[in-house]
């Protein structure tokens, strides 16, 4: 039955072999609106003036704008990007409304006072007084008229490596690009979609843009649904994100349809992790009718700021978290307002219930906090759609877009796994008799040889425990027995030899250096260096009291979470540099809380426990397993040669933004991780090594570089190139392994339109060389769901969750990889955020196999990795792409010594990444020394730029 299931991607294609629809869309009717080039030049010609520049360099800020205009200009599509730029049109796009076609989206002058409130807002701090005026009075005589255009949207040409290019440059002035186009065209129809069926909730949609700099529009149900247990209420909508994808060597485009839970504080928020937190406004024109308002959401970020609530003895020690907007939206939105404004931040915040249930009455205007993981007080409503939940909302979905659009066609299973299968990993056992007593001891023995093989011939560890509380010095003692047989009863800092491994506990009290790190308030340009100032202070202090580490050396280090450090500064980076500097890599463990789920935190102790010295043994770089597959016993004959042994690389840019980043720096540096299948031994290279370094020696390596890296993509590339170019002359059957999101903005061939299924130019002259490019961000791979024909013939219900390795026949070299969903995944396939059914009512009969209301679980669905594969002569080699494919795909199973569940990414990228928790620079990049000339070893490609068109 296994290989009758296929996967069905929720990614729709638009019907081009319809000879209706393509006519209709050949000639797609729009509202366009050009952007006056006169307001521009005066624009840029006054900013020149204050600023110093030639007004050709100056750009007016124009975001809130674009900002406004989305939200309350009725039927707009289309909003264009940089619109102050000199010659940048057109601005708008409208929707011309079948039943009144000769009306545009709004009238001239109301785009008149829209443009003057943004004058007045944005300009009035930026400008002079009479320049201010001037301008204003030069608004009311624009000549702002809407012309009606046709575009083809049917219209895309091809890379030349065959995949789809869905936009075209149709003068020097205009693109008309089917990225934001088509999104757009498809979420105006979605709007009008009510989501309903029999026992069902009713869901209305409304369009919302996505983070600037992504192409493509989300609709959010509204008004937000309500959740009540006991006391508290929760309110959540559904999210529906449309965006257009190519793929490669694909010859048409596709739109993917993304699902989600939108959750909304519920509460007065007390505390969130993140300088911002999103609001999302729902505005009208108070001059337009209700039969004209289009009402579409826009998002205004919102800032903390905390600071000292005054600098007497008294209440010198309290703290005041204040919150602002932003940007100039809300201001611009309040200047065009007669009547009620929209709230303050702090209110907003307070009181975020009073604004949701505005939505409830249809009172304007309306405003919602998005809530993210890690704010208190916590949301009781769960993330995620089940897969009967998300199959109805599919379907409806593709009843609505039909005959325009048609799901593509499913993906066919190939069942790797009938022929091939790797070692068992004994950091979680499979099978019951592996936890019994006696099967115990040898599965921990087994653990102590993977570790002493991670560390060397002779080398002894020691783990030294800084605990604050007894109960987890008593948990992380039984963690260390459980994962590796580290008696109970033995003394603090007794060294304990085995036949695998010498291994010495030492426990001691964190002390001091586990408070605070007494961070000030500070001027915003002054912030970032005062925290790195005290990071580097207490990173010092840890140095001078920790004895140098005599060999392999880690600490696992009791510590409060971000929430309990909030207002004067966590200590976890300090901590982590100070003991790197004497050689300790640093594993961190959560107390049990006292104000946030105790209970939970307490049941869980320790299983985390036991996951932290996992997680510990994996920056020593041990692996579970080699990762190495082998042949099933009954198979004879495998359809693909797997060599042996088979050498795996990775290359990875660790790129972190200042807020990204614990020092507040950013940092853009390229590492290469190798492997090989028949060791269990990790290799790093970055720059400023002198050589390829064990896993354990790379971490505390990245570590000890202060200063931050440029952002050089050139150079990324050049060292990428130097490292294979050195490495590959001596190794055998090789796999690279690149992240796409990741390292194209580097090496543009990754990209969809430049990658080719033959090796690049550079690296051609290497025939043992393979290349797997994966991809595996939302939304540019889509979501999915399985069928099965066969449980279809039997009267079962066909739809189901799958794994396997699944392929397009038509596209022989991209494949598409889901794994099987994690062990604590136990969420019935039935349980339903939309469904009004009791569970009560399905203990017996037919109706057990139906939707029920379960608003509070937490789904999870397996994502799809997208491998595309890169070798020469691949037309004679198909096995041997197929066999790059199953590699990949099985190096996503559970090989890692910390998880005992599949990772997204194959094991050699998932350890490359993991490498960014070492890097905390606190000196500011300057010019980089690492490119040497030694680079022209990496033969260029002679291509720059970015991404085309891609997420």
């Amino acid at each position: 039955m296994a290989n009758d299931t296929v996967l069905q991607p929720i990614a729709f294609c638009l019907a081009s072999d319809n000879a209706a629809v393509r006519e209709r869309l050949a000639s797609h009717p729009f509202w366009v609106l050009e952007f006056p080039e006169d307001l521009k030049r005066r624009l840029r010609e006054v900013q020149s003036q204050i600023v110093g520049r030639a007004p050709e360099e100056s750009t007016p800020p124009h975001v809130v704008l674009n900002q406004a205009a989305r939200l309350l200009i009725p039927d707009l599509i289309s909003i264009t990007s940089r619109i102050t730029d000199s010659g940048v049109q057109p601005w708008l796009y409208g929707f011309v409304d079948q039943e009144r076609p000769a009306e545009p989206p709004i009238e001239g002058v109301l785009l008149q006072a829209l443009l003057s409130a943004w004058l007045r807002t944005v300009f009035r701090s930026l400008f002079p007084s009479p320049a201010l005026m001037d301008l204003l009075q030069k608004v009311q005589t624009l000549p702002l008229g809407w012309k009606r255009e046709e575009i083809d949207l049917c219209y895309w040409s091809q890379a030349p490596n065959g995949t789809a290019r869905p936009y075209r440059q149709v003068d020097q002035r205009c693109i008309q690009n089917g990225f934001v186009l088509m999104p757009d065209l498809v979420a105006t129809r979605l709007s009008a979609l009510e989501l309903a069926g029999d026992h069902t909730r009713r869901f209305r949609f409304k369009r919302a843009p996505l983070a600037p700099g992504r192409h493509g529009c989300e609709l959010i149900s509204w008004p937000p649904q309500q959740e009540s247990k006991g006391s508290q209420t929760w309110y959540w909508s559904i999210v529906i994100t449309v965006t257009l994808q190519t793929v490669p060597f694909q010859s048409y485009p596709q739109l993917h349809i993304n699902l989600g839970v939108r959750r909304w504080v519920s509460q007065p928020l007390k505390y969130t992790p993140a300088e911002t937190i999103s609001a999302y406004l729902l505005d009208s024109l108070p001059w337009l009718a209700a039969d004209q308002q289009r009402q579409c959401f826009q998002v205004a970020p919102i800032v903390r700021r905390n600071r000292k609530a005054g600098e007497t003895p008294e209440n010198g020690n309290g703290w005041i978290v204040e919150y602002r907007w932003a940007d100039s939206l809300v201001a611009l939105l309040n200047d065009l307002h007669w009547a009620e404004l929209l709230p303050d931040p702090q209110q907003l915040i307070q009181q975020p219930t009073e604004w949701l249930e505005r939505a409830l009455t249809g009172r304007s205007p309306q405003a919602a906090l998005v809530f993210r993981t890690g704010m208190r007080p916590d949301h009781g409503e769960g993330a995620g759609f089940s897969l009967s939940d998300r199959r109805f909302m599919v379907e409806q979905i593709a009843e609505l877009l039909a005959p325009d659009f048609v799901l593509r066609s499913p993906l066919e299973r190939y069942g790797a796994r009938r022929f091939i299968t790797h070692p068992s990993n004994p950091f979680f056992p499979q099978e019951k008799q592996d936890r019994e007593p006696m099967a115990q001891m040898k599965v921990c023995a087994e653990r102590r040889q993977a570790v002493a093989e991670a560390l060397g011939d002779g080398q002894a560890m020691t783990i030294l425990v800084r605990y604050q509380t007894a109960e987890v010095l008593q948990a992380v003692r039984l963690a260390l027995y459980e994962v590796l047989g580290y008696p109970l009863e033995t003394a603090e800092g007794t060294v304990w030899t085995t036949p695998e491994l010498t291994l010495t506990v030492r426990y001691e009290p964190l002390g001091e250096i586990g408070r605070a790190l007494g961070i000030k308030e500070r001027s915003r340009g002054q912030a970032a260096e005062h925290w790195r100032l005290k990071i580097q202070e207490r990173a010092e202090a840890i140095a001078q009291t920790l004895p140098e580490a005599a060999g392999p050396c880690g600490a696992i280090i009791e510590l409060p979470d971000a929430y309990f450090f909030r207002h004067d500064g966590d200590p976890k980076a300090a901590l982590r540099l100070g003991f790197a500097r004497k050689g300790y890599l640093t594993q961190f463990l959560t107390p049990p809380t006292s104000d946030r789920e105790e209970e939970t935190s307490k049941e869980t102790l320790q299983e985390r426990a036991r996951s932290a010295v996992r997680d510990l043994l994996r920056q020593c770089g041990v692996l579970g397993v080699p990762p190495r597959l082998l042949p099933k016993a009954r198979v004879h004959k495998l359809p693909f040669q797997i060599p042996e042994p088979l050498h795996y690389l990775a290359a990875w840019v660790i790129h972190r933004n200042r807020r990204g980043s614990e020092t507040h720096l950013p940092q853009y540096l390229p590492v290469v991780v190798y492997l090989r299948s028949d060791s269990r031994l990790v290799l790093v290279r970055a720059p400023g090594f002198e050589d390829w370094l064990p896993y354990r020696e790379a971490a505390l390596q990245l570590a000890c570089l202060e200063q931050a890296s440029q952002r050089d993509r050139e150079a990324v590339r050049q060292f990428l190139f130097k490292t294979l170019h050195t490495l590959l002359p001596t190794r055998g059957e090789t796999i690279l392994f690149c992240d796409a999101c990741n390292l194209r903005q580097s090496w543009p061939w990754l990209g969809n339109e430049r990658i080719t299924a033959s090796l690049p130019p550079e690296l051609e002259r290497f025939p043992q060389l393979r290349i797997v490019r994966v991809r595996s961000a939302s939304p540019e791979v889509p979501e999915w769901y399985a069928f099965n024909a066969k449980r279809q013939a039997l009267g079962k219900d066909p739809y189901l969750l799958s794994q396997g390795l699944f392929r397009d026949a038509t596209n022989p070299t991209v494949f598409y990889s889901v794994q099987e969903k994690p062990p604590t995944a136990h969420q019935s396939k039935y349980s339903s955020k939309l469904s009004l059914r009791p569970f009560e009512k399905l203990a017996t009969g037919r109706s057990a196999h139906q939707p029920f209301d379960a608003p509070g679980g937490m789904a999870w669905n397996p994502r799809i990795v997208e491998l595309t594969i890169a070798r020469q002569g691949h037309e004679q080699r198909p096995d041997d792409v197929l066999m790059c494919a199953v590699v990949a795909h099985e190096l996503r199973a559970q090989m890692a010594v910390q998880f005992g569940s599949p990772m997204i990414l194959p094991l050699p990228l998932h350890l490359a990444r993991q490498l960014e928790e070492y890097t905390l620079p606190l000196r500011p990049a300057e010019l980089r020394t690492w490119l040497t000339s030694e680079a022209e070893a990496a033969e260029r490609s002679g291509e720059e730029g970015e991404d085309e068109g891609e997420e």
